[in-house]
């Protein structure tokens, strides 16, 4: 019943996301919980291992189908005590489902476009869907923040400068790009669904872990 103690006294989170994950009620809840808390930069996901050609459908259809109602739950009781979660925490069930779709289709996109920059094939085939994917579920200024990103110019512009300057120039630009583009969108997502007191008690509890972990340092460079 404490989970969002825990997430909010989290740097990071890392999700090792298979096609499965947004049919968990559990998990999705828990994805949203953490970006309701923190930066989205502070969500990492791994899809490697699992996003291949003839997976990447799998991804585009499981975030659509993320709903309160049709998740999965090991325990139906479960269900119960995540609708009361939603109920405290967000404006409705629709904003909750809204914010775990947009969220998730927002740092998707992001993962993708490191390796869609290699040719325009791949851009066509790995990021341009999850543009079309904002657009469908009817979230359209994240698809015009989509539209932003040029990940194939900002591997050429990159080029030349040795495997891991190029990397960083890459990420340096992937990174204005968020930041100018699809954080602002993400922000004003997060506050169209999560209840303002909800934000509010989150600023404080959040205010209170950065003193004591000053706390902390303090102590130990003493």
């Amino acid at each position: 019943h404490h989970i969002e103690d825990f997430l909010q006294r989290c740097d990071r989170m890392i999700v090792l996301l298979t096609w499965h994950y947004f049919s968990r009620l559990w998990c999705v809840y828990e994805w949203a919980a953490f970006l309701a808390y923190h930066e989205a930069k502070n969500l990492l996901i791994s899809v490697e291992t699992f996003m291949r050609p003839a997976s990447r459908d799998l991804y585009l259809k499981a975030i659509p189908n993320i709903s309160i109602q049709h998740c999965k739950c090991h325990d139906e009781k479960d269900r119960v005590v995540l609708k009361q979660k939603i109920v405290q925490y967000y404006v409705s069930e629709d904003a909750f489902e809204n914010f775990a779709k947009g969220t998730a289709v927002a740092m998707m996109a992001v993962t993708v476009a490191q390796i869609s920059g290699r040719s325009d094939f791949l851009f066509e085939t790995e990021f341009v869907p999850w543009i079309k994917l904002a657009y469908d579920i009817g979230q359209s200024d994240l698809a015009n923040a989509l539209l932003h990103a040029d990940p194939v110019a900002w591997r050429k512009s990159a080029g030349g400068s040795g495997a891991g300057t190029e990397r960083v120039k890459f990420h340096d630009q992937l990174n204005e790009w968020f930041d100018r583009y699809l954080q602002p969108v993400l922000t004003s997502l997060k506050l169209r669904s999560v209840k303002p007191e909800a934000l509010q008690v989150l600023g404080k509890i959040r205010s209170k872990v950065t003193m004591k972990k000053s706390s902390q340092l303090t102590r130990m460079s003493l």
